[in-house]
């Protein structure tokens, strides 16, 4: 929940429709905390809210609160440890005491409790296998990341696998970019562009460098993530026309994939066009439900653990520009 904390708090309060959900970086913010300021934003929304939880890769983050760095195994153990933590605040009106390797509560309580039961849901977007475990175990939405409809399958096969091994449902989702133009071959033109001619060669190494950790890679490989980052921050690419993409958001949808987390390069022409040129294509074609149907059945799913989508729900994320991190 960190600095983004405010967002939530300030929408759940102007808005009656749109499900928020607030980022908690394990490492950095007390569990009991975490418990406390979700319950919070969830009785102003009258449960709209979910928690992102982040184990944390990027090193400069937990160094920033003097965190000692832990490597990536260790990180989503001490992960795995705040989530019970978290989870025994939430399901039980009784004072706990944990004494775990990680962590430490004595007498801890969170109340009054949130409104949606037993807790508001948790999203989790790791991408490694010890990563996908900690979500099947402990998300009711996760992210998977591939660039084909065949990819995107395979992976939402595997962590649904996993999950059902813990006795439990996973809805999967994806992170997105939209490229919309009025031919392929424009939209396939802007690609061009942004990675030829307009890419920020020191955010995209940055990305690169902060992402894989200084991991040594194939040129080949690297040339392909830094056109990935530089068009679509290496988010799945719904590129061409407004059919073209409506029918690869199908795809997806065919492929299992629940949901998606939309971005574009900019976002002040590419929302208002996505939504006039693309949503009704999907919403036609039953891929989508039209948003006064989404609100009614949130509306009937209240309470719930987990809403069960009929169709593939859409949700925005603003890349803002394309200068990427640079520091």
């Amino acid at each position: 929940m960190e600095a983004s904390n405010d967002l939530p708090v300030h929408r759940a309060a102007s808005d009656s429709r749109i499900t928020l959900f607030a980022t908690s970086h394990c490492l950095t913010v007390s569990p009991v905390m975490a418990a406390e300021q979700i319950a919070t934003i969830d009785a102003i929304s009258h449960g709209r809210v979910g928690l992102n939880v982040v184990a944390g890769w990027f090193a400069k983050e937990p160094a920033m609160f003097g965190v000692r760095a832990l490597d990536h195994d260790a990180r989503y153990a001490y992960s795995e440890e705040w989530l019970d933590v978290l989870l025994r605040l939430r399901d039980g009106d009784d004072d706990i005491d944990h004494r775990g390797t990680w962590l430490s509560v004595e007498n801890g309580y969170s109340q009054p409790g949130p409104v949606q039961l037993p807790h508001p849901p948790i999203m989790n977007a790791a991408f490694s296998a010890r990563g996908h475990r900690l979500a099947a175990r402990y998300a009711d939405l996760s992210f998977v990341s591939a660039f084909d409809a065949a990819g995107a399958r395979a992976k939402v096969d595997e962590i649904r696998r996993v999950a059902a091994g813990f006795g439990r449902e996973q809805s999967v989702w994806m992170a997105a970019s939209v490229v919309c133009a009025d031919t392929d071959r424009e939209a396939q033109a802007l690609l061009a562009r942004w990675s030829n001619v307009d890419a920020d060669e020191v955010a995209v190494r940055n990305a690169i460098d902060w992402t894989t950790g200084g991991t040594k890679m194939p040129d080949e490989q690297h040339r392909h993530l830094a056109r990935a980052l530089a068009t679509t921050m290496a988010g799945y690419p719904l590129v061409g026309t407004a059919d073209r993409i409506a029918a690869q958001v199908a795809e997806l949808s065919a492929a299992g994939v629940d949901g998606v987390a939309l971005t574009w390069m900019n976002d002040e022409h590419g929302v208002p066009r996505f939504i006039a040129d693309v949503l009704p294509t999907a919403q036609r074609d039953r891929v989508r439900r039209p948003a006064t149907q989404q609100a009614r059945g949130r509306r009937h799913h209240e309470g719930r653990r987990k809403p069960e989508p009929a169709a593939l729900p859409v949700t925005e994320t603003d890349r803002g520009t394309r200068r990427g991190p640079r520091r």
